[in-house]
Protein backbone atom coordinates (compact mmCIF):
# COMPACT_ATOMS: atom_id res chain seq x y z
CA UNK A 1 0.00 0.00 0.00
CA UNK A 2 1.40 3.35 -1.02
CA UNK A 3 2.19 5.91 1.73
CA UNK A 4 1.56 9.59 1.35
CA UNK A 5 3.18 12.75 2.99
CA UNK A 6 3.36 16.13 3.48
CA UNK A 7 6.31 18.35 1.70
CA UNK A 8 8.35 20.03 4.22
CA UNK A 9 8.24 22.99 2.59
CA UNK A 10 4.66 23.12 1.32
CA UNK A 11 2.12 21.09 3.02
CA UNK A 12 -0.76 21.48 0.03
CA UNK A 13 2.20 19.06 -1.74
CA UNK A 14 0.87 15.59 -1.06
CA UNK A 15 3.23 12.77 -1.93
CA UNK A 16 3.92 9.41 -1.83
CA UNK A 17 6.77 8.65 0.46
CA UNK A 18 8.40 6.64 -2.20
CA UNK A 19 8.93 10.11 -4.82
CA UNK A 20 9.26 12.26 -1.51
CA UNK A 21 13.07 13.02 -2.06
CA UNK A 22 12.88 13.68 -5.80
CA UNK A 23 9.86 15.56 -4.79
CA UNK A 24 12.18 18.17 -2.22
CA UNK A 25 14.72 19.21 -4.51
CA UNK A 26 12.19 20.54 -6.24
CA UNK A 27 10.44 22.19 -3.80
CA UNK A 28 13.68 23.23 -1.89
CA UNK A 29 14.65 25.35 -5.08
CA UNK A 30 11.07 26.92 -5.51
CA UNK A 31 11.20 28.19 -1.64
CA UNK A 32 14.66 29.06 -1.06
CA UNK A 33 13.80 31.56 1.55
CA UNK A 34 12.14 28.87 4.14
CA UNK A 35 16.10 27.78 4.40
CA UNK A 36 15.32 24.32 6.10
CA UNK A 37 18.23 22.27 7.34
CA UNK A 38 18.49 18.32 6.94
CA UNK A 39 18.18 15.93 9.26
CA UNK A 40 21.66 14.36 9.34
CA UNK A 41 19.67 10.53 9.74
CA UNK A 42 17.18 10.89 6.99
CA UNK A 43 17.62 13.51 3.86
CA UNK A 44 13.55 13.54 3.70
CA UNK A 45 13.30 15.25 7.27
CA UNK A 46 13.58 18.91 6.41
CA UNK A 47 13.17 20.99 9.40
CA UNK A 48 13.95 24.84 10.43
CA UNK A 49 17.06 25.09 11.90
CA UNK A 50 15.63 26.50 15.99
CA UNK A 51 13.76 22.99 15.99
CA UNK A 52 16.47 20.74 15.12
CA UNK A 53 17.22 19.95 18.85
CA UNK A 54 13.73 18.96 19.54
CA UNK A 55 13.77 16.96 16.03
CA UNK A 56 16.57 14.64 16.86
CA UNK A 57 14.77 13.72 20.19
CA UNK A 58 11.88 12.10 18.50
CA UNK A 59 13.36 11.19 15.03
CA UNK A 60 12.94 7.43 14.53
CA UNK A 61 16.11 6.85 12.32
CA UNK A 62 18.28 8.94 15.12
CA UNK A 63 16.76 6.39 17.19
CA UNK A 64 17.66 3.59 15.24
CA UNK A 65 21.11 4.48 14.60
CA UNK A 66 21.73 4.76 18.58
CA UNK A 67 20.50 1.59 18.99
CA UNK A 68 22.55 0.07 16.51
CA UNK A 69 25.58 1.74 17.84
CA UNK A 70 24.86 0.31 21.75
CA UNK A 71 24.13 -2.80 20.13
CA UNK A 72 27.56 -3.60 18.21
CA UNK A 73 29.51 -2.45 21.36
Amino acid sequence: MSEFVNCPYNSNHRVLQSRLSYHIIKCEKKYQRLKLEMCPFNATHRIREIEMGKHLETCEDYQLTKRIEYETM
